[in-house]
């Protein structure tokens, strides 16, 4: 789900994302459905790729527009065990590299849904049970 901003995006940020200004025209602000979000969200345990980011963001949004938030059961960061699963190790910092989020949906990319479904391919990768080249064996459609 795509929400809309309380002011139009820049054109850096939309470069970003690649989520433009027209896209996100008809879709609801965020205070229109949090009441929804909190609800489904609720007692839940939370996965996300880049947790830390998401769920800050998410509480701010809650906070900014004075509405409850939602009293997670817990949360996890796919991008940290990914991260770890790969085993690169950072230039930067101690421990792996972050890993960037590999599109494994076969949508386009970096849109909530498509990035949900990478997510769960990714964790399903870590557990054995997702073929990166069965996948793109599969995609492949070849009419004689």
């Amino acid at each position: 789900m795509m929400l809309k901003p309380d002011r139009p995006m820049s054109a850096e940020v939309q470069s970003i994302h690649g989520i433009t200004n027209q896209m996100v025209s008809d879709k609801p602000f965020f205070l229109q459905v949090a009441k929804v979000i909190a609800k489904f969200l609720e007692g839940r345990h939370v996965v996300a790729y880049n947790a830390d980011f998401d769920i800050a963001l998410l509480m701010h949004m809650f906070q900014k527009y004075n509405e409850p938030a939602p009293k997670f059961a817990g949360a996890s960061c796919a991008m940290d065990q990914y991260s770890a699963w790969v085993g690169t190790p950072s230039a930067k910092k101690d421990g792996p590299k972050w890993q960037k989020l590999p599109n494994l949906s076969g949508l386009p990319s970096h849109d909530a849904f498509s990035d949900c479904l990478s997510t769960l391919k990714v964790m399903q990768k870590m557990a054995g049970l997702f073929d990166e080249v069965t996948q793109d064996a599969n995609l492949i459609d070849i009419d004689f």
